[in-house]
């Protein structure tokens, strides 16, 4: 009975596993359909070749070290804003013979001459000295005096001042082209990327396509510092991770697949050290010779303008921004099916995409070892809910709910609480002995959930907001955080501190049970409804109140207070009896009585 049992589960898990792979299979397909093929780099949203770049002062470029130089640098590109300078002043005579715009402009050769200009000046036959202009045409025959002035002025000032302008255009162009990409990155977030591209294909298929594009991609990252009015471009603060691409072309058109997985290998060892031109060549090299016979290989930084039949490759490094491809998921997908294949057990969150399964358990290996946790842990109430925000009924009914399911799907349009809740739930989870993952598709909404944790939780909380430098900078502060608090960890004081924590925690929920309880009492004696009294008053306290205001210009002089409880001081027929004597007291007996 008991091998019957056992083979029945083995069945089991490997029709789950088979189930798995068909799954990550099926969405690895799916999303190669969807990623477009980019044949050409024209079709990237902006480049920025390296060989555009001046070699001026101001600027610099790792690419122009020499081959053999093994120096790594984590600034591959920095370029300083040039300060321009205006041209050189005019002649008042000379300024109206000449084009403002062709003065600033110093790629011309030289700003020209006009033939004529058209002058305001004072009419001389206007005797009554009104003021009045008249306009006059002027020929530059008939001004000899204006083409000596302009000799003198362009070429002892502004031939000079166009030159030096010249290369500080050259360095401007390229600053603005890198703050470009700089602000289209910021504003198109993280559906855009920018790479850095190396080996430059270019090539006239058979069938007439052209394919232009880098065959290796390296991660990079942009920095802006603008108080120093600067740019610099180096390696993602994960690191360069170059990668071979050879999307735009067919699987029929690449090299052999063994010749591919070796090169694709020989990419992957180069890591950071991209700049090591022996060995980036040598994988250059390597994919070209692979490809076809006739292709070739040049180092060179210029990229090629001629589309030739014959695959040729430069190393033309360029800044490419681009739209993320599905590249890296397809990797993953990749991976994932690559270690189920070779026998990883299938996580309980995707055995429950391909199977009927119920809410087990959590499981303990989630939770830390007992001799790690905090011995006060254990004796806490499983139910209390750690929430440090203000939360409501449908929040707790979260927390209640992940106490005994595997998942909760929450979802709500913008501005309905989702960052406040999830900030809620995150210092719940981990209070409770949990570790929880946060991860979303933009930093953007990272950064505004991490706002939203105390600083108590935010200062325990492992951070990674991005793949630029500094959030790496900030990761390696939050894991230096966190290991100093580690070192500095006293148990016992913890002890004293979460015990002092509780009992106000208690002093709290007692005062609010008094107050609720005062409130409710108060809000009874409102809405309560006293039975006859007294003849015709009942009602709730505030009708019986209206109604006393308003009888009291008639019953005032009466002083006398029965209990509530208690009978009246007469009787009926007593009281009927005392009214017919007060009515029969004329007015002198009764100024007799009060005398």
């Amino acid at each position: 009975m008991m091998q019957g049992a056992d083979s029945k589960i083995h069945r089991n898990d490997e029709q789950v596993r088979d189930r798995t792979i068909q799954l990550f299979t099926y969405l690895r397909e799916l999303s190669e359909l969807q990623s477009k093929t980019v044949r050409t780099i024209d079709q990237y949203e902006k480049t920025l070749w390296f060989k555009e770049i001046p070699r001026e002062p101001g600027c610099h470029c790792i690419a122009w070290r020499p081959i053999e130089d093994e120096e790594q640098s984590d600034v591959w590109v920095e370029i300083k804003k040039p300060r321009l300078k205006p041209p050189p002043k005019v002649a008042d005579a000379l300024e109206p013979w000449l084009n403002p715009q062709e003065v600033v402009d110093s790629s011309r050769e030289y700003p020209e001459l006009r033939d004529q200009i058209i002058l305001s000046v004072p009419d001389e036959a206007d005797e009554t000295d009104t003021g009045e202009q008249q306009t006059i045409v002027r020929q530059l025959a008939e001004c000899p005096e204006i083409k000596p002035l302009w000799e003198t002025y362009v070429q002892e000032q502004w031939w000079s001042w166009a030159e030096e302008d010249r290369r500080l255009q050259a360095v401007q162009k390229v600053y603005s082209d890198l703050f470009s990409i700089y602000q289209k990155q910021q504003r198109l977030g993280e559906t855009y990327e920018v790479v850095l591209g190396l080996g430059y294909l270019t090539w006239r298929k058979p069938g007439g396509h052209e394919v232009k594009r880098h065959v290796i991609t390296a991660q990079t990252s942009l920095s802006f510092d603008a108080e120093r009015a600067v740019i610099r471009v180096g390696p993602a603060g994960e690191g360069a991770k170059p990668t071979l691409e050879q999307d735009m072309l067919e699987p029929q058109e690449r090299p052999d697949p063994a010749e591919q997985n070796a090169i694709e290998r020989q990419v992957e060892e180069i890591g950071d050290t991209i700049w090591d031109g022996l060995r980036i060549q040598a994988a250059l090299k390597g994919w070209i010779h692979a490809l076809s016979p006739r292709g070739d290989f040049d180092e060179s930084l210029i990229p090629q303008t001629v589309v030739g039949n014959e695959p040729k490759i430069h190393l033309a490094p360029a800044l490419i921004l681009r739209k993320r491809t599905e590249r890296n998921i397809i990797r993953v997908f990749r991976w994932i099916i690559e270690r189920l294949r070779a026998g990883d057990s299938v996580p309980t969150g995707v055995r429950r995409l391909v199977t009927i399964m119920g809410d087990p358990p959590p499981p303990m290996d989630d939770l830390p070892p007992p001799s790690d946790r905090d011995k006060k842990q254990d004796r806490r109430p499983v139910e209390e809910i750690y929430f440090p925000l203000p939360s409501n009924d449908e929040q707790r009914e979260i927390a209640s709910r992940l106490s005994s399911r595997q998942g909760v799907l929450v979802q709500g349009p913008p501005g309905t609480g989702k960052s406040h809740t999830i900030a809620n739930l995150v210092c719940h989870l981990l209070a409770t002995g949990q570790r929880v993952l946060v991860t979303s598709h933009t930093a953007r909404a990272l950064k505004v959930l991490k706002g939203k944790f105390p600083k108590e939780v935010a200062d325990l909380c492992v951070v990674l907001l991005g793949n630029d430098l500094d959030a790496m900078q900030a990761l390696e502060d939050s894991v230096q955080g966190i290991t100093d608090r580690y070192n500095n960890w006293n148990p016992k004081r913890n002890e004293r501190l979460i015990t002092e924590l509780e009992s106000k925690l208690d002093q709290a929920r007692r005062a609010e049970a008094t107050t609720l309880n005062e409130l409710r009492a108060i809000r009874e004696a409102e809405t309560y409804r006293h039975s006859l009294q007294f003849g015709s008053y009942e009602g709730t306290g505030q009708a019986i109140a209206s109604q006393l205001r308003t009888e009291e210009p008639r019953y005032f002089w009466m002083t006398v207070r029965p209990e509530t409880e208690g009978e009246p001081p007469l009787s009926d027929i007593e009281a009927v009896e005392f009214l017919r004597l007060l009515r029969e007291i004329d007015r002198e007996r009764e100024e007799e009585l009060t005398r």
